[in-house]
């Protein structure tokens, strides 16, 4: 049985999505053929110039074009590709949230998940406490959170908490 590699069809994208690393290798391979191609040409272009002959006009302005397109193919696979792999985790994340009532398991997931899509190494979460107003850390990760959690913010993240006032002001409003 032979298979049909522009066959888009199936129950559902997931041979496409297991299919990127695959397309932007191909397309590397084709982006290496084509350099190939276009030195050749150009070496055939010299030796004819030698005899008074040419290449047929724009052929190698051609080929640069295709070339052009190729890279702009190959940034929109990876974009692509990072997309999905950001919806997979909201779809995730989601999954996640249907799956639990507890809100502190919610948000640690939510952060480890913010951080593996941003690459960052810390962050936390600041949440208002109803009583007080003050905003308090809930969820924190690779940051130094002894004594912190459930604390109201310190000093160095008073800006972080007047933000926070108005935009909740602005929320009242609307």
């Amino acid at each position: 049985m032979t298979t049909n590699p522009n066959d888009n069809s199936g129950a559902s994208g997931e041979g496409q999505v297991k299919n990127l690393p695959s397309a932007l290798h191909t397309l590397n391979d084709l982006r290496s053929l084509l350099d190939s191609v276009t030195l050749g040409l150009r070496n055939q272009d010299t030796l004819l110039r030698l005899r008074q002959l040419s290449l047929p006009q724009n052929v190698l302005n051609q080929l640069t074009q295709v070339d052009h397109d190729l890279s702009q193919l190959q940034h929109a696979l990876v974009d692509d590709e990072t997309e999905l792999t950001q919806l997979r985790a909201l779809a995730e994340m989601s999954a996640m949230i249907n799956s639990t009532l507890e809100v502190d398991a919610v948000l640690g997931q939510a952060m480890d998940v913010i951080l593996t899509l941003t690459g960052a190494e810390r962050g936390f979460i600041l949440l208002t406490n109803e009583e007080s107003g003050e905003l308090e850390y809930r969820v924190a990760r690779g940051v130094e959170t002894a004594g912190r959690m459930g604390s109201p913010v310190s000093a160095s993240m008073k800006s972080v908490g007047r933000s926070s006032t108005r935009s909740s002001r602005l929320a009242r409003r609307c």
